[in-house]
Parts: C-alpha cells; structure tokens; sequence
C-alpha cells in the first residue's frame, strides 16, 4: 500500500518509499519486481542508512572484541602472575615430585586439574547469579521496555556458557604452562639446592 499526494500521482514521480525486508535477497527480489512492472518510473535503492547503521554495528562488534581480548590477555598475566607466587611456595614440592620421577607432564597434570577444581565453584555460583543478575540489569536499563530481547533459550545460554568456560580453561592451561615453565626447565637437583 502506498500513500501518495495527487500532484505525484500525476507525474509520476515518488520522492520516497520506505520499506522493511527481512533479509537482502527479499529486498533485491522486490526491487527487481518493481523495476520490471513500473518500467515508465525511475526507481532507485538508497542504501546510505543500511551502510551507516551496519558501520556503526560493525565498529561496536570490533569494540566488543579488542575488548574481550584485552580480558583474556590481562587474565593471562595475571593469573600467570599469581600462579607464580603459588608455584614458588610449592617449589619443594615439584623438586621431590621430580626427583622421586614424577614426569614433568604429570606435575602440569595435577596443578591444572587443582585450579580446574578451584575454579568449579566460581563457575556454579556464575550460572546462579550471572543470569538473574543480567536479565536485572537489562531490565532496569531497558525499562521492561524491550525485555523480550533478553529472554535466550537454554541452547543459547549453554553455548555460551560452555564458550565462556572454555576460555576460562584455555587462560588456566596457558597460565600454567608459562608458570610452571620458569620451574620445570630445571633439575631436580637444582630445585633442591636453591631450597636448601
């Protein structure tokens, strides 16, 4: 349906039409059909507001991901850090574990599969709160005006929950590798006697 003044009617000429497509090949399709059947008009797409919405768009994704980046790096260094400080109170230990024969591959083991069980309760008490939590704030800042964008369904928040994790379980291995790396290129004889 498409309201127009009489003068326009007459000649022909539409100045504006403003039209909604679900997706780009319906809009081309469209587009195609009335170029074909309205062959006596000059019909034209303006596509500026597309391009400066989707550069806007893109440029808050490139944001968002130097942002997440930045998280994991810091994350890196400073649970690296940390992991440090842990390890060079647990030195002794590695120097016996390694002089006893415990392999190298089995230290790393165990410290991942410690902080992996350090890390369980912070994951269960971030799926009781983070959801509650985040569908409050959107709320509150949305007004209950569009709290129909929150509502995920579980698929959606397992996977990200489990991207979530992920990440988190590839920051603790790569902390642990570069920690444990300063301690495990050495002897366990070496360990010893720097204790002693």
């Amino acid at each position: 349906m498409i309201f127009i003044d009489y003068r326009s009617l007459h000649t022909k000429n539409v100045n504006q039409m403003i039209m909604f497509f679900n997706s780009s090949q319906e809009a081309q399709m469209i587009m195609n059909h009335l170029r074909q059947k309205y062959i006596d008009y000059d019909i034209e797409e303006d596509r500026q507001t597309y391009k400066e919405t989707l550069e806007a768009i893109n440029y808050i994704q490139y944001i968002i991901k130097l942002i997440v980046y930045s998280f994991i790096v810091v994350a890196i260094v400073v649970l690296s850090l940390i992991l440090i400080l842990w390890l060079r109170e647990r030195i002794h230990e590695i120097g016996i574990l390694l002089s006893i024969g415990i392999s190298k591959i089995e230290i790393l083991g165990q410290f991942i599969i410690e902080l992996l069980l350090i890390s369980l309760p912070a994951v269960i008490l971030s799926i009781a709160v983070g959801n509650v939590l985040f569908k409050f704030i959107i709320n509150e800042l949305l007004k209950h005006e569009y709290s129909l964008l929150v509502t995920n369904g579980i698929e959606q928040e397992l996977s990200a929950f489990l991207a979530s994790y992920g990440i988190l379980v590839t920051v603790i291995l790569l902390s642990v590798v570069i920690a444990c790396g300063m301690f495990l290129t050495k002897k366990p004889k070496e360990i010893l006697s720097e204790m002693s």
